[in-house]
């Protein structure tokens, strides 16, 4: 048996809060993509008093950072709720964390700025073709093989 089948029969199975966290984040991911696209869909009247559609995504990207935001809270309270004590956290941490962050905002926006011009079953294709293409730079351009656990 190859050493990749071993690695696939150590890997952790999946039990009922897996598959349930799955299908929530499934389910919460389309419905924040056919929100989105609806948002964009809305008329509003501008300043002058002619109508026009809503289409801002920076504002989106904004509204989905601050959302997501609120998680950090929640964190720190089941942290206290817990008694489990608040992890240190050192300034070089922060700058570290801060890039890929960044990065990530960026490309949220430029996919909501994409949301614009196609439909949401088109925009859903090119988001799930990422992992194709990272699978491909670390082949390609890394030059590291992908092990069988990376196929899952």
């Amino acid at each position: 048996m190859g050493k990749g089948l071993a690695e696939l029969r150590n890997a952790a199975t999946c039990g009922f809060a897996s598959i349930l966290v799955f299908c929530v984040a499934l389910g919460g991911g389309t419905v924040a993509t056919l929100s989105s696209k609806v948002m964009f869909g809305f008329t509003t009247t501008d300043s002058d008093g002619a109508e026009m559609k809503f289409q801002r995504p920076l504002m989106q990207t904004f509204i989905m950072f601050v959302a997501m935001s609120l998680a950090l809270p929640l964190y720190y309270g089941y942290l206290a709720m817990n008694n489990i004590p608040f992890p240190k956290v050192k300034r070089a941490m922060w700058f570290t964390l801060g890039a890929p962050a960044l990065t990530d905002m960026l490309g949220t926006m430029f996919a909501m700025i994409g949301l614009l011009y196609v439909t949401v079953s088109i925009y859903q294709l090119v988001r799930c073709f990422v992992i194709v293409f990272v699978a491909l730079l670390k082949t390609f351009v890394l030059k590291s093989k992908l092990k069988a656990y990376n196929w899952l």
